[in-house]
């Protein structure tokens, strides 16, 4: 029964979740051997919801997909996600846009990517384009990358266009409503092109 209610929460949508619910969502994650994703776009769970859902993460082996887009977790929530990666190694997929986690927390989150070699895939605002330019160099799983939202010129495009040209790994990327040169962006990713399956300039 008490996995019943938490299937219920998690299935319902655009709902802002109390303290308590979290707490089942995460006893669950904790007893499950079967749940492979979890939607908890919009619950406005922020860092005290997103503590406890990654101690529960911690410990689990089977989810694949977390979707934690606008929740507003802060810089601080975003720390508590770094720690996850570090730690977990079954996490795939990871959805953290529109988090107001700014650059401290992008950089928590990005130099936990550096050890992980599990995420395939992460969807977030970014300004810290050393460290992204890092991981993208270094990193061996990841696959897809969205950096929407952002203003990326100058430098900062050179910067991780010399990155996508020697990652071999990456096959999606996205920079939607990103403020970015078209010539620029011609000139730093054309390298890598043959080997992407996927690039999304929508917004420009």
């Amino acid at each position: 029964q008490f996995q019943d209610r938490s299937s219920a929460l998690m299935r319902s949508f655009n709902t802002a979740l109390r303290f308590e619910s979290i707490e089942t969502i995460a006893w669950t994650l904790k007893h499950t051997v079967t749940l492979k994703e979890l939607n908890l776009a919009s619950r406005r769970i922020k860092a005290e919801g997103v503590r406890v859902i990654v101690e529960a993460l911690k410990s689990n082996t089977m989810l694949e997909v977390l979707n934690l887009k606008f929740n507003d977790i802060g810089k601080e929530g975003a720390r508590m996600i770094g720690e996850l990666l570090r730690a977990n190694i079954a996490l795939k997929k990871l959805n953290l846009r529109e988090n107001n986690i700014r650059n401290e927390g992008i950089k928590a989150v990005f130099e936990a990517l550096r050890y992980n070699e599990t995420l395939e895939k992460n969807a977030a605002g970014d300004e810290s384009m050393d460290i992204i330019s890092e991981v993208l160099r270094t990193n061996r799983a990841l696959t897809s990358l969205r950096l929407p939202q952002n203003v990326l010129k100058g430098e900062n495009t050179q910067k991780l266009g010399e990155a996508l040209k020697v990652n071999t790994r990456l096959k999606c990327f996205s920079y939607y409503s990103s403020i970015i040169g078209y010539k620029s962006c011609l000139l730093y990713t054309s390298d890598a092109a043959d080997d992407m399956q996927c690039v999304d300039l929508g917004g420009r």
